[in-house]
């Protein structure tokens, strides 16, 4: 089974990575300050702010790592349901870092970064099958089907009662109809 550990080939990235799990091991995300992080990795603070903004910033672009390997996959033409089910595996692979990187409610925290990218991806799906503009209330619906997603998803995590293939299963049956639609003629 995959860790975030297997989408991360910088040196310097990694080190940092093995810093924050560890010291997430105890401590929520936003109980840890980006000095600390700096200082415990060992990373010098001029090149860690060469490259990320802070704590989240860096977070966020270790998670979009692992996007671009499981779920991004799908416009290569890997399917949503594998895309899925490799994504989830490692956040399985890992609970506590996740329950704990997933406990912030920072604009700039790893749950907000995913809802953004989450929208952002179904509402790229609806515009490759023509639709351009959503009204209101498909925009009201795909957020709500978000955050109860990510809501399911941050349960999941911190009691994992059901395999990969059930929490897909669950989570594809509560999408919006013209979503599960969409996503099962393509990308079942």
């Amino acid at each position: 089974m995959d860790s975030l550990f297997a989408y991360i080939e910088d040196p310097i990235s990694i080190r940092l990575l093995q810093t924050l799990s560890e010291l997430m091991e105890k401590t929520e995300i936003d109980g840890i300050s980006t000095s600390s992080l700096i200082l415990k990795s060992g990373v010098g603070r001029t090149t860690f702010y060469r490259k990320y903004r802070n704590k989240y910033d860096f977070l966020n672009q270790c998670y979009q790592k692992l996007l671009d390997n499981t779920i991004c996959q799908v416009s290569k033409g890997l399917s949503f349901k594998k895309s899925f089910y490799r994504l989830y595996h490692v956040l399985e692979s890992d609970p506590v870092f996740f329950r704990n990187a997933l406990s912030s409610h920072h604009p700039d925290g790893l749950l907000q970064y995913i809802k953004d990218q989450f929208y952002a991806a179904l509402s790229y799906l609806f515009k490759t099958d023509g639709i351009t503009v959503m009204s209101e209330a498909q925009q009201l619906g795909l957020r709500g089907y978000i955050a109860g997603t990510m809501e399911i998803t941050c349960h999941w995590v911190t009691n994992p009662e059901v395999s990969v293939e059930e929490l897909f299963r669950v989570i594809f049956d509560l999408m919006p109809y013209e979503l599960q639609f969409r996503v099962a003629m393509y990308y079942i």
